[in-house]
């Protein structure tokens, strides 16, 4: 009797006793094209379902970042125009009421008045005081006393727009 060592690819080395039986031979060689077979079946079947689940998750992960990245560009820019809004009504009304405190007729009323309210709506309630202030000033014709107001809260329109 004698024994013959066959390798087996990804398999250990594996022994097999020839023995003195026809045959045997061929039984050997089939069991060794079986197992080549059954592995490299193996091996492509685990490689296909990579090849398929791979592209399936990539895309997953892909499309979730996506959507993260485009709602912090809406959460961006909405605040951008909120404040870009907020900003070009301050700007506004102190321009209009600039403009009616040194210009008094009835289009500079009308733009401040316009103005005036817009402001109003995004001032913060420290604010509210001293614009209504200004705007009595203004409905009663007092610029001077309007003027020096206006001159007042200007830096603190600007505290709050640089808070933004």
């Amino acid at each position: 009797l004698s024994a013959k060592s066959i390798d087996f690819p990804f398999l250990l080395s594996y022994s097999v006793d020839t023995g003195s039986l026809p045959g045997a031979e061929y039984e050997r060689k089939e069991f060794y094209i079986m197992s080549y077979i059954d592995a490299s079946i193996t091996i492509t079947s685990i490689v296909a379902i990579c090849a398929v689940v791979s592209p399936i998750f990539t895309a997953l992960i892909n499309n979730r970042y996506l959507i993260k990245m485009k709602k912090m560009e809406l959460r961006q820019q909405t605040y951008e125009n909120t404040v870009l809004h907020e900003r070009q009504a301050y700007e506004f009304y102190l321009k209009n009421a600039g403009r009616c405190i040194c210009h008094p007729d009835n289009d500079a009323r009308k733009d401040y008045g316009e103005s005036f309210y817009a402001a109003l709506l995004f001032a913060p309630l420290d604010l509210h005081d001293s614009m209504i202030a200004i705007d009595n000033a203004i409905a009663i014709s007092d610029m001077e006393n309007a003027s020096s107001l206006l001159k007042e809260l200007t830096p603190k329109i600007h505290a709050v727009l640089q808070t933004k």
